[in-house]
């Protein structure tokens, strides 16, 4: 099979920062729950055993830091992805001219 060079810049264009943005507004999505999780556990601090709301503070701490790293690891792909197709179209407008 034989692609042209402009057909495979826009199949890595569509590919990699379409799916890109999908997944990224999909677990942005979810930051709302997090938030939620973490205002409940607030509200049920005074009311519940002692041993249950260090239990409940350690999940919540625990979940918000996994978020955050999972966030953190989609924005430095998303740069990635955004410098390697940078690169990708400068080659190719360098291909041009040869």
């Amino acid at each position: 099979m034989h692609y042209t060079r402009k057909c495979l810049l826009q199949k890595v264009q569509w590919c990699c920062l379409h799916l890109q943005q999908v997944l990224q507004q999909d677990i942005s999505s979810h930051r709302e729950p997090v938030a939620l999780l973490e205002k409940q556990r607030l509200e049920h601090k005074f009311s519940g055993q002692k041993q249950d709301m260090i239990l409940m503070r350690n999940l919540t701490a625990s979940l918000t830091k996994r978020w955050e790293k999972v966030h953190s690891k989609l924005l430095d792909r998303s740069h990635q992805i955004d410098v390697g197709y940078k690169e990708a179209k400068m080659f190719d407008d360098g291909w041009k001219v040869v």
